[in-house]
């Protein structure tokens, strides 16, 4: 005889059996197993491969997030993306500002060719210096007055003459003052010709100001080109790549231009060096000539007092040699004395016209060398204008860096895996124990336990687990106690899986040997 239980109520957190309702029933039953496998753990090969294509997909969203388009008045900065996932990052000019860009190399090209003719023109000029010894002379014509005023002495001396003692002695005024004339030595007087540096001077003041130019220069440059390849490298431009090249092609150019001016500068500082020793030359020989002067003027001061000596000295003597006729050799004493006197002004001013003439052609020697450096200035000052000229502005575009300010972590898809499977099997030793329970009170129910578990007598059917066997455990309510929960299985499911703890009833419904089923152990 067994039992037959058609209403039950289990204390899910104890399995005792609060509520019953059953009648007897007289038939066969066996024992059963019953349960759920656990959750399977995580593969860890696929959780690290899932891990690291979340980690890539990530990195190439922050990169993408980051390299927006940027668009200015003056251009555009664009970027794209290839199959292969490289990026290029693309710079264009607003057509305005390309069209001058466009007319500045058009002119640069044109440019080279002029200043390559003009530096042609500026090397001539340095390398043959001003031949100073081309200049004018300031002798010649100095001398021919000085002798000039030799032979008006002479004439002034000749024309004194008298046929008398007195007038011998008179004449002998000319002859003294012409002879301390002449004694002044000025008509002798020679300047040396100005020496213009050699072309090794200048050499090596050049040679000298461009190395140590270079000498500063170059550590400067080797910097900035290390600094440009890391910056590229940190910007992840490839070496060879046209941005890469682009950027080297530019910083060459300055440099370039850099070392151009570095020679340019050195070529003209030697040029200024050897203009500084010829203005020191020419200040030398002008000195020498103002001492020259100055000797000849003193000299013609001492002689025109040896000659007033000599003068009286020749009167006093014509006056003791003779008494008779003073009066007539007194007149032409006077005579004589007047033209002496005039002989030696004529001579003087004649002389003092010597040293203005040769300070006039000094002046013109000074002006011809003047005019000879300017052109040389002229040269240097066309080939810079040149160099520096005939760019128009063109307004580059101010393009901030590359974006970072975007940024985010990963997905951590392996601890989420596994976090996840220790859910999973927190919920099934949870529902293990719970089943355990829920069985174990089934199976408490003792050796009569049969309940009507028909499917058609039952509604509201909740599934609440599953039995590693296949059938599960439902919470529902009889039809005919419409609000009361009941536990336990389906017939119809546990029919075709243990047939032999399924029993039809001469009502027509089937019923469930629970310890049939279960065994008295939780499944």
């Amino acid at each position: 005889m067994a039992k037959v239980i058609t209403h039950l109520v289990i204390d899910m957190a104890t399995g005792n059996v609060l509520e019953e309702k059953s009648h007897e029933y007289e038939g066969p039953w066996t024992l059963c197993g019953g349960g759920g496998g656990a959750p399977p753990a995580p593969d860890p090969w696929q959780a690290a491969q899932a891990q690291t294509q979340e980690n890539i997909d990530t990195a190439n969203a922050v990169t993408k997030l980051n390299r927006y388009n940027q668009s200015t008045p003056y251009g555009n900065l664009t970027w794209s993306q290839d199959g292969n996932g490289q990026w290029t990052q693309t710079q264009t000019l607003d057509p305005r500002m390309q069209a001058l860009q466009d007319q500045n190399l058009q002119n640069s090209a044109g440019l080279q060719g002029a200043i390559g003719s003009q530096l042609n023109q500026v090397n001539q000029a340095v390398e043959n210096p001003i031949n100073i010894n081309q200049l004018p002379g300031v002798n010649s014509q100095a001398h021919n007055l000085q002798d000039a005023a030799g032979i008006i002495g002479n004439n002034t001396a000749s024309t004194a003459a008298p046929a008398t003692a007195g007038a011998a002695g008179a004449g002998q005024v000319g002859q003294n003052w012409t002879q301390g004339l002449t004694g002044v030595g000025y008509g002798n007087q020679q300047l040396n010709p100005l020496q213009a540096p050699s072309d090794q001077t200048r050499n090596d003041v050049t040679n000298a100001l461009y190395n140590q130019a270079m000498s500063r220069l170059q550590p400067d440059q080797q910097n900035a080109t290390d600094a440009m390849k890391s910056q590229l490298a940190n910007q992840g431009i490839a070496q060879n790549s046209e941005a890469w090249n682009r950027a080297m092609d530019d910083l060459q150019r300055n440099q370039t231009d850099q070392t151009n001016q570095a020679m340019y500068s050195a070529i003209g500082q030697g040029t200024s060096a050897m203009q500084a020793m010829n203005s020191m030359q020419l200040q030398d020989r002008q000195q020498l000539a103002g001492e020259a002067m100055g000797k000849a003027q003193l000299g013609a001061g001492i002689d025109t007092t040896n000659a007033n000596n000599a003068t009286q000295a020749s009167i006093t003597n014509a006056n003791n040699a003779t008494q008779t006729g003073i009066a007539d050799m007194n007149a032409e004493n006077s005579m004589n004395q007047f033209n002496a006197t005039m002989g030696f002004n004529t001579g003087q001013a004649v002389l003092q016209g010597g040293g203005t003439l040769q300070n006039q052609q000094m002046a013109a020697q000074n002006n011809q060398y003047n005019l000879l450096n300017s052109n040389r200035n002229n040269a240097i000052n066309t080939l810079s204008a040149l160099r520096g000229g005939g760019m128009m502005g063109v307004q580059s575009p101010n393009f901030s860096g590359e974006n970072t300010s975007v940024n985010m972590n990963p997905a951590d898809i392996s601890g989420n895996m596994y976090n996840s499977y220790n859910g999973q099997m927190a919920a099934w030793q949870q529902q293990q124990q719970s089943q355990g329970q829920m069985f174990g009170g089934l199976a408490g129910l003792g050796a009569a336990a049969i309940m009507f578990s028909d499917s058609r007598l039952k509604t509201a059917k909740r599934a609440l687990a599953r039995d590693r066997r296949g059938f599960r455990i439902y919470e529902f309510e009889y039809k005919t106690e419409p609000g009361v929960k009941y536990t336990g299985v389906i017939a119809q499911e546990v029919q075709s899986i243990v047939p032999e703890a399924v029993l039809l009833g001469s009502d027509g419904y089937l019923r469930v040997n629970y310890q049939v089923l279960f065994g008295g152990q939780p499944a």
